[in-house]
């Protein structure tokens, strides 16, 4: 049987946003195994339960302590090696670099995925410009190995990869996201006009997915006299040095047109139930599920032009694409939204069709087998 191997940088992570792909790949005859830090013993039993093995590497997934990341460095070698993968598959920038240097030194075919550059390709300063320029040089050093291949989650990233000589363009693929199931996030039409206008957003609870523009926006709308009711749904990421605090979205949740939901299950009924899903993100985004998620149930959508944002944003289309970081941009979007019933109805059912095209997680799984099939035959 035919060995798959993911590293990645948490369990929550691949449960949310890979387990579908990796199931349909146990369907197609292959071991699935996966490698995290961290994984909550929720999810550790929902692998286990899909027949996936689970090993757990402690990293840090913004750390840069050298003698941590030679620990684990270390720690990954060995176990990929006693693993005896046909196939690894990392995802993420620090998942993508260790693995690409252990699988180049053992031999192991290599498939990595740039799901969005986070805040490696757009943050300022010094320090992060090192850390960029250390992080892409290894990577270039280590992607000409003529077993692996590198996939990007749009085309921004791919061409940023391949124009700098990070990687060779003949391995390099463009994918669609995770792709969603249809039937799961099936469409209904938008609510007709109400008395409350519903603004969701559901995002991890990091600074740079513009929360506070939106919730500013949203602000704006309300002193002017309509009645807008924001939904917010999120997870905190306590690893990351970015991510909102709950003392913060407490006080967010105060404000009289704000609706706090937590951590929720029932996203696609949470999307039915809206008029208009919003991400104004800052973030180097792959292409946000939420997104892709709220197009196919027929909702419109406001968004940035920031990575894959605009790959299921079609600005004029089935949504707004909103300028970075302006609430007034997001709260004119949203106010051409909230007076034109007709408009929100079409941007819906555009959303659908673009959805049905290019997103679906069939077409997307079938991407995957494809290229780990190619892989295997080379």
């Amino acid at each position: 049987m035919r060995h798959l191997v993911y590293v990645i940088n948490a369990g929550w992570y691949f449960e949310l946003h890979w387990l579908e792909r990796a199931r349909e790949m146990i369907s197609n005859g292959f071991k699935v195994s996966v490698i995290v830090p961290n994984c909550q013993t929720d999810t550790l039993v929902s692998l286990n339960g899909f027949g996936i093995d689970v090993y757990q590497i402690k990293m840090s997934r913004t750390g840069v302590n050298p003698f941590g990341e030679i620990s684990y460095l270390h720690k990954l070698s060995k176990t990929i090696g006693a693993l005896k993968p046909d196939i690894v598959h990392s995802v993420t920038i620090k998942p993508n670099l260790y693995s690409s240097i252990i699988c180049t030194l053992r031999g192991i075919r290599h498939v990595s995925t740039y799901a969005g550059l986070g805040t490696l390709k757009v943050r300022p300063g010094i320090i992060s410009s090192c850390i960029r320029k250390i992080t892409f040089g290894m990577i270039r050093k280590f992607s000409r190995c003529n077993h692996a291949y590198y996939l990007f989650e749009n085309n921004e990233d791919k061409d940023y990869f391949v124009e700098t000589g990070i990687v060779p363009e003949n391995r390099s693929i463009r994918v669609y996201g995770a792709g969603v199931n249809i039937s799961q996030y099936s469409y209904s039409s938008v609510p007709v006009d109400t008395e409350e206008f519903k603004v969701f957003f559901a995002s991890r609870l990091l600074k740079d997915k513009g929360l506070n523009f939106l919730v500013d926006a949203v602000k704006k709308l309300n002193v002017k006299g309509y009645k807008v009711t924001l939904y917010i749904a999120g997870i905190f990421d306590n690893d990351s040095p970015l991510s909102y605090t709950e003392s913060e979205i407490d006080t967010i949740s105060k404000l009289p047109f704000v609706t706090w939901l937590g951590q929720r299950n029932d996203i696609p009924l949470l999307i039915e139930s809206s008029d208009v899903v919003c991400l104004p993100t800052t973030y180097g985004e792959g292409v946000p599920r939420i997104l892709i998620e709220s197009a196919s149930v027929g909702r419109p959508i406001i968004t940035t032009p920031l990575g894959g944002c605009k790959d299921i944003c079609k600005d004029g289309f089935n949504g707004f694409i909103a300028a970075e970081k302006s609430s007034e941009d997001i709260a004119d979007k949203l106010e051409l939204l909230i007076n034109n019933y007709p408009l929100r109805k079409r941007f819906g059912e555009n959303g659908r069709k673009l959805v049905e095209d290019k997103f679906t997680n069939k077409s997307v799984m079938k991407q995957h087998f494809d290229i780990y099939e190619k892989v295997i035959n080379e």
